[in-house]
């Protein structure tokens, strides 16, 4: 069985993409199972370790970089990558650009 765990501090989010993850997981449900915690990644907490932690635009939610780093290393297991994805700079996304750079 694999697991998939998401964190984002937007409840409606949350429950929008727990509702897809759900849908998702009705052609194999023996496979897959996915829990979406409301949460700030700074105040989420799990006894378990984590292969892989994907962090899609999500650099705007952290009010302190350096804490939310430690965080994730405290979250991956020995051998765990974290996967980093930010905005690229074009003229639609520049301030979400700019966000992101601090």
């Amino acid at each position: 069985m694999y697991s998939f765990f998401g964190v984002d501090p937007n409840k409606v989010e949350c429950a929008k993409t727990q509702e897809w993850c759900q849908e998702l997981s009705r052609f194999k449900p023996e496979k897959f199972r996915f829990k979406i915690h409301p949460v700030k990644l700074e105040k989420f907490e799990s006894s378990q370790s984590f292969d892989i932690i994907l962090l899609i635009y999500s650099f705007y939610y952290f009010s302190e970089i350096e804490s939310s780093f430690e965080k994730i290393h405290e979250l991956l297991r020995e051998e765990g990558i974290a996967i980093i994805v930010i905005a690229i700079k074009t003229e639609i996304s520049e301030p979400y650009y700019y966000v992101n750079q601090h």
